[in-house]
């Protein structure tokens, strides 16, 4: 069917198109020079906490030396866990 249509029009139908979407498009670029970028200022907290988030997102979700160095202690039988913080600690997340 669609080649039925296409092949029914003319080809200067097809080429008026063309200008006209290639015209559209130059007028679309000539606005984009003209029209002034919108400036957005941002406070010093607003640029630290961006690059707070920024840092955040680029570091490593395990650090691998810490890891390996608990693992070898472990191994070792040399890691020893402090009771007391660990119930502090637990108690002080879930207050």
């Amino acid at each position: 069917m669609i080649d039925k249509i296409s092949g029914n029009m003319s080809t200067g139908y097809t080429r008026e198109t063309k200008f006209t979407n290639e015209a559209a498009e130059t007028e679309q670029n000539k606005l984009r020079a003209v029209t002034p970028a919108a400036e957005l200022e941002l406070s010093e907290e607003a640029q630290l906490l961006q690059k707070a988030m920024q840092a955040a997102q680029d570091a490593p979700d395990v650090r691998d030396d810490v890891v390996q160095g608990i693992k070898s202690q472990m191994d070792a039988g040399n890691y020893q866990v402090d009771h007391k913080q660990l119930a502090e600690r637990i108690i002080s997340l879930l207050a």
